[in-house]
């Protein structure tokens, strides 16, 4: 895991070209990535999606991933989109503040949904996702995780 995040590392450090570098770089020196988590590895696929769809939520708002492995919180990450800015920002989220959105899925579920092999909405359905907030964000996360993620150019 720490050898594919440092290959990604260098690849992005040799392009800083990409949109999503500001937010990379954020997650990457500030906060310490979780070992055994799939979904640590999968949140740079999400940000590279993220990037694709500006204003895709309010400003102002924000919705909390909170992701399990074996029933218990292991990692929690929070799509903020701060007012004035029309891409959203990905980053660890703190236990300051009452957040109104919040989706919780399990590790193994998170990626399913990030490379979109698991449809949100089908998801919540069966219970393996929940979801708690403004159910009219919901589509808005679902059409997140179904853009396709942006290809490097070989």
């Amino acid at each position: 895991l720490l050898q594919k995040l440092d290959t990604f590392w260098n690849q992005v450090q040799g392009q800083r070209k990409d949109p999503e570098m500001p937010n990379v770089k954020d997650i990457m020196l500030s906060h310490p990535m979780k070992p055994g988590l799939k979904s640590e590895v999968t949140v740079f696929e999400l940000l590279q999606k993220l990037v694709r769809l500006p204003n895709l939520l309010s400003e102002g708002s924000a919705v909390d991933l909170a992701i399990n492995k074996e029933g218990q919180l292991a990692s929690k990450w929070r799509l903020n989109f701060p007012t004035g800015q029309s891409i959203g920002r990905l980053e660890r989220a703190d236990s300051t503040g009452p957040i109104d959105n919040v989706l919780t899925v399990d590790d193994n579920d998170f990626v399913r949904l990030t490379y979109n092999t698991l449809k949100l909405e089908d998801a919540i359905a069966s219970g393996r996702v929940t979801y708690r907030g403004d159910q009219s964000t919901v589509p808005k996360l679902s059409k997140m995780f179904a853009t396709s993620r942006i290809l490097a150019k070989l």
